[in-house]
Order: C-alpha cells, then structure tokens, then sequence
C-alpha cells in the first residue's frame, strides 16, 4: 500500500479515526519505545540519516483533510507528514499488512 492509500483508507472511517487515532498513536509510541528498549532499530525510522520525501499535491490535500477530520474546531498541526511516521513504522514492521488483512478481510 501507498502513503496515499493509507490517508485514504483513515479518511474513509469517517467520525471513527477521530476517535481512534489517539490509540493508534499512542500504540505507536508504545511500540517504538519497546524497540527502543530491546536495543533494536525502530522500524521505518530514518532517524541520524537524512532523507527527503516529497509529497505530492494528492498526499498534501488527503493529510489537511485528515488533521481537520481528527482535530475538529481545534486548529489543525498543518505539518507535512504529520501521519506518515506511522505509516512508515506499519509497513517497514510488516503491521500494516496485518491489520490490513483485518480490516479488508483479506
């Protein structure tokens, strides 16, 4: 799956990701912490290397419209890649095949 296939799919649940982004983000910081303390690489992470990663019109569009969805009246974090540190961590860890099974029955 795409990063934009990703913002898609949370953008598609609706009232719902409100709701349950601040577990999956507080199941992300779980998770990373935990490989931080078995001495292993975080997954999807590109901490001490430099990496640029040019998003796209589409992925700028569907992450505004996310953080407005997940933020409500609240003023939204308009940072580009506000989501993608998870999506990075799903895929490198092989989570979001997981989950994606589950989800879409697969």
């Amino acid at each position: 799956m795409q990063y934009i296939g990703f913002l898609s799919l949370l953008i598609s649940y609706g009232d719902k990701v409100r709701q349950h982004w601040p577990v999956i983000l507080a199941a992300y910081h779980a998770m990373v912490e935990l490989y931080k303390v078995f001495d292993k690489e975080v997954p999807g992470s590109s901490e001490g290397t430099l990496q640029l990663v040019q998003f796209t019109d589409d992925e700028l569009n569907a992450e505004e419209r996310l953080a407005a969805m997940i933020d409500g009246d609240r003023p939204s974090l308009a940072s580009p890649g506000r989501f993608r540190k998870v999506f990075d961590f799903l895929k490198a860890s092989g989570l979001l095949d997981v989950l994606l099974g589950k989800v879409l029955g697969s």
